[in-house]
């Protein structure tokens, strides 16, 4: 996921973080690991991914997932050649 945007009138319900939660999850599945670039004044953001088991790096500006609820560590493999890589499908 690149860029997500909730609606003012949406928010508070928890869509950003079932959708965050599902898609990190599947990527880790596939042995992709998670990474998050986040403003440093998106607080609410910051707060949602720290709750999902984000954390802060701060030397690197970013938040790296380990997270051990996903039972699996993710392997070093090369990304699928751009057009190749099959749809990520709800489990």
């Amino acid at each position: 996921m690149c860029h997500g945007y909730t609606l003012p009138q949406h928010r508070g319900r928890g869509y950003n973080g079932v959708l965050n939660n599902l898609l990190a999850k599947q990527l880790h599945a596939l042995g992709y690991p998670s990474y998050s670039h986040v403003a440093l004044d998106n607080y609410p953001m910051q707060r949602l991914q720290e709750r999902q088991g984000f954390q802060l790096q701060p030397a690197l500006c970013h938040y790296i997932l380990h997270n051990a609820a996903l039972h699996r560590t993710p392997t070093l493999t090369s990304s699928p050649a751009p057009g190749t890589a099959s749809r990520l499908s709800p489990q």
